[in-house]
């Protein structure tokens, strides 16, 4: 997790202390802010992390599919579902405001039963939602919510952390001009500027793929990184 903002000084804090509560945890926060990312940092650096990390999106798997990875019937040993797993694992279920009430209800029933059997090889779960916490809040029935809301944590968005973008934008040049075979496109004084005073609706993710663009305009012998934030929408193009 790169950066120097307080921001991210703040969410590694959290994810070393997240890491070692073990409870469930929800991650809140914009589209592109890293929060897949949050979560394997917090299975990482915790007790689990030689375990199975499992990883399951409610939005893009069907009920029956979600149905059947989380609860079973399990076809065999190797494919076990998660919430029947004795080794300890973590599971992330990304968009989880998505899930459906029958899978909310089943979900809330097996750990109820890991509480009452008492056993220490239970799932730990982190939960992704895009959404505000009170979003996430009403499209979860409240006794699972506050189960899967044990401990929160909100990726901060890109705008919030200030000269991280050029961090972050100089590493992601240098990626893809490695990828692409191509030097490293100069960045300006001027469109370091023009990065810092970017909206960044699509944080991260948006000024990864601007980089991208950037790097296959240099090696076509093009640039002006100021054009790009314009197609963007970034920038107004009489700036």
């Amino acid at each position: 997790i790169m950066g120097n903002s307080p921001q991210i000084e703040k969410l590694r804090e959290d994810i070393l202390d997240l890491a070692q509560a073990d409870a469930h945890v929800l991650i809140t926060g914009e589209t592109g802010t890293g929060k897949s990312l949050i979560a394997r940092g917090i299975h990482a650096c915790g007790s689990r992390q030689g375990k199975p990390f499992n990883s399951l999106n409610c939005t893009a798997l069907s009920e029956s599919e979600l149905e059947e990875r989380l609860f079973g019937p399990a076809s065999s040993a190797a494919n076990r579902p998660v919430m029947a797993s004795s080794t300890s694992c973590t599971l992330c279920l990304e968009d989880v405001h998505s899930l459906s009430e029958n899978l909310q209800s089943q979900l809330l029933a097996a750990l109820e039963k890991m509480d009452e059997d008492g056993d220490d090889n239970t799932v730990r779960i982190l939960s992704i939602s895009g959404v505000t916490t009170e979003e996430t809040q009403k499209a979860i029935r409240p006794d699972l919510y506050y189960r899967l809301a044990s401990m929160e944590v909100a990726a901060p968005t890109l705008r919030e952390r200030g000269e991280d973008v050029l961090i972050l934008f100089s590493r992601f040049l240098q990626l893809f001009s490695e990828d692409y075979g191509c030097e490293v496109p100069e960045l300006t004084a001027q469109d370091a500027a023009n990065l810092l005073q970017a909206s960044w609706p699509g944080n991260i993710r948006q000024l990864q793929n601007l980089a991208e663009r950037a790097v296959l305009q240099a090696r076509r012998g093009e640039s002006g990184i100021a054009s790009l934030l314009t197609d963007e929408g970034l920038r107004d193009s009489n700036d």
